[in-house]
Formats: C-alpha cells, sequence, structure tokens
C-alpha cells in the first residue's frame, strides 16, 4: 500500500524530471557556473556548453572531464556518453532538493604542455597544477621544488621587490612541504633563501613564459596527473592508489613520495572489479638485464618490490649477481587485490584506470606525430608564452 510521504516522493521525482535539476559546475578559475540540467541532457553535451564559457577549443576538450568530488577529494569522473542524471551518485549528494556540484577538471595529462594546442588549455592546466601543488599533491627532488616555487612567485606576484615581502607571498601561496625539509635535512629558512634566489633571477620574465616553466618543471614530478583514491589491501591496512597515464602506483596514505608497487601499462594484462574489490592481473616476469648488477634484477613492475625476499637477498652487500645475458623466467600472472568502502568508489577506480590505460595507447600511437613535430616546438613555445595571459 503506498502512504502519503511515498506520493509527495513520486510527484517531486517526475516535477524534477520535468523541471530538470538544479546544479553547480565548479571551474578551474574559482568561478561557478549554475544551471538547470536537463533530464535528456549527456555529459558531453555539458561539457561542450562548458567549453564553451571557458573557452576550450574542439582539439583540447578530450582532456577535460566532469567530476563528482566526495569528502576526502576523490574525482569520480562521469561517462561522457551518459546523460547526466543517469549517472549513480550517492543518495546524500543526489537528494530531490539538494543542488548537484560537479568539478570542471583535467583528467587527463598530457606528457608536455606543449602538446596542447591552444593557450586557453595551457591556462587551465596551470589552474589544475597550481591547485595540486598546493595540497601536496606534487612530489619533487629540493632542487625541482626551488623552480617551481620561484616560477609561482614570479606568476602571482610579479618582480621581485624584497626578501621580506617574498618570503610571506612564499608562506601564504605554497606551504613549504614537510617531505623536502626531512628528505633533504634543511631548514624552513634555507628552503626560503633558496627559492628566493631563484626568484630574483626571474625578474623580467613575463607572466606566460613563467607559466610555462612552471608547467614543464611540474612534469618532473612522480606524482604528476595522477588521481589518487583510498583502499584497503586483504588484510584491512590501508593504501593509496595513484591512477596516471603511465601506469597505477601503491603508496603509503601518509607518503606519496615513493610508491611502494608500480604497474605499468604495459605489462597489466587485466582490470576488473566486482562489488568493492578492484583487481589488477599483471604478468610476473622476473628480468635479469645483462649488466651483471645487483640492481638489475627487477620484478614485473620494472622495479624491486622491498618486500621481496630475492630482492633483500639482491640489496645485501654480501651478494653476487653474475650473469652473461639477459635471461627471462616463465612468465605467469599474478593477481592484486584492493578492497574500496564502497561499490560506487570501486567503479570509479576501475573506470579511471580503463580510461587513463586507453590514453596510455592513445599517446602511443601519437608518438609519431608528436617527433614530427618537434622541430617547430621552440616556435609553439615562444607563441604561446606571447599570447598566455591570466
Amino acid at each position: 500500500m503506498i502512504n502519503a510521504a511515498t506520493i509527495v516522493v513520486l510527484r517531486a521525482s517526475l516535477l524534477q524530471m520535468h523541471d530538470g535539476k538544479r546544479s553547480i559546475i565548479h571551474l578551474l578559475d574559482g568561478q561557478q557556473l549554475e544551471l538547470t540540467i536537463q533530464p535528456r541532457l549527456f555529459v558531453h553535451e555539458l561539457l561542450n556548453i562548458i567549453a564553451s564559457h571557458v573557452a576550450l577549443k574542439d582539439a583540447d576538450k578530450k582532456y577535460f572531464g566532469l567530476a563528482y568530488v566526495d569528502h576526502l577529494e576523490q574525482y569520480h569522473w562521469l561517462p561522457t556518453d551518459r546523460r547526466v542524471l543517469e549517472y549513480e551518485i550517492p543518495r546524500k549528494s543526489h537528494q530531490l532538493h539538494a543542488v548537484l556540484e560537479l568539478h570542471h577538471s583535467v583528467k587527463f595529462f598530457v606528457d608536455s604542455v606543449l602538446t596542447l594546442c591552444h593557450p586557453s588549455a595551457i591556462e587551465l592546466y596551470f589552474l589544475e597544477t597550481a591547485k595540486r601543488l598546493v595540497k601536496g599533491l606534487l612530489e619533487f627532488t629540493d632542487l625541482e621544488y626551488y623552480k617551481i616555487a620561484s616560477s609561482f612567485l614570479q606568476i602571482y606576484c610579479g618582480n621581485y621587490v624584497s626578501d621580506e615581502k617574498a618570503r610571506c607571498s612564499l608562506t601564504e601561496l605554497i606551504p613549504i612541504p614537510n617531505g623536502i625539509l626531512h628528505a633533504y635535512n634543511i631548514s624552513l629558512e634555507e628552503v626560503e633563501k633558496n627559492v628566493i634566489e631563484l626568484y630574483k633571477d626571474l625578474n623580467g620574465v613575463p607572466k606566460g613564459v613563467a607559466i610555462l616553466n612552471f608547467l614543464q618543471t611540474a612534469e618532473r614530478s612522480s606524482t604528476h596527473g595522477c588521481h589518487f583514491y583510498q583502499v584497503r589491501d586483504k588484510a584491512g591496512q590501508p593504501w593509496t592508489v595513484g591512477i596516471s597515464n603511465k601506469g597505477i602506483f601503491q603508496y603509503d596514505p601518509a607518503d606519496i613520495s615513493k610508491p611502494k608497487k608500480i604497474f605499468n601499462w604495459s605489462l597489466l594484462d587485466n582490470l576488473y572489479y566486482r562489488d568493492r574489490k578492484f583487481s589488477i592481473e599483471v604478468r610476473n616476469t622476473r628480468v635479469i638485464q645483462s649488466s651483471g648488477c645487483a640492481n638489475s634484477i627487477l620484478d614485473s613492475t620494472g622495479y624491486l618490490d622491498s618486500d621481496d625476499e630475492l630482492a633483500k637477498a639482491v640489496k645485501d652487500p654480501t651478494t653476487q649477481v653474475s650473469v652473461s645475458r639477459r635471461s627471462v623466467a616463465s612468465s605467469t600472472v599474478q593477481v592484486h587485490a584492493f578492497y574500496c568502502d564502497t561499490n560506487f568508489l570501486c567503479k570509479t577506480i576501475w573506470s579511471t584506470a580503463i580510461a587513463l590505460h586507453q590514453f596510455y595507447l592513445d599517446q602511443r600511437t601519437c608518438a609519431s606525430a608528436k617527433a614530427f613535430r618537434g622541430a617547430n616546438t621552440e616556435n609553439h613555445y615562444l607563441s604561446v608564452a606571447k599570447i598566455l595571459l591570466l
């Protein structure tokens, strides 16, 4: 028997289907695009509307996506071939009278910013990368950090005025990561001094050039372009999974400076999920390089696993390795499983991994075209730098 409360909900549902859903799209420049999403509107159609609003050109639109961001700031990307309101967003975020909030962000990070065709896309890439830097999602060596921080100051503050002003701006804009201080046994004052010295050298550098320098330094980060998600292993231990166009990375949640395991796309056999379990099938081939060096014994990911017994033995200073040629053991498939808090998150990780793996394949097919354009890279750099303004 249908009660009065159920009838009210059904009427509200029908009204929503007729009038659409009130929505807010968060843009990378901090603006918000408010609109009513009609039931028949597809994600790719909404992306076209947003692209027009932020002046994205057709050639660069494919690198951007629309995502629902949860309370842990995990990005759940909406599939472009589905209707927006059909996407299974968690119920608490998709109540009848609640405003649907989505984020327009960079989904696919190119290997080089000079791959992008138009300055509008480079500007958005910069805003996305700057946001990641401020959140501490980019890992750098000390020298790379000094360089990117000094470029950041030049972009937002202009030419150097004084040490005091530069130090205050550095504190306000980009907090210095503790990882740099601990890894290089250096004080906060020394980091600030090194950044400011490089900042002084940028006096007179145009903003457009500083932006390109910033992005090219960011591309050297080991976590550049990674989308991070929180998972657990079978024993219940928490891990952070990072997914990029280079592969899938497993990190300690408290330290993303060095991955515990790396799953390169070229060695993955399959990706699948069921309920809350996400699985990675990897060809488990141990390779011994012909160098005869202890560090030349690699696992299927191309790296020594610090928990692997053979890896520990190889790293021991008393161990000697002698090989005369490259040998490869028989290949088997090894399954690595991760568990998510919800089915929704598990499906997101799987679909994101599938999309980025396809992007990796697409980038490989474009390698020859990029090599062809390489002769014009300098001219493209200069032309973009001249017209790139914020």
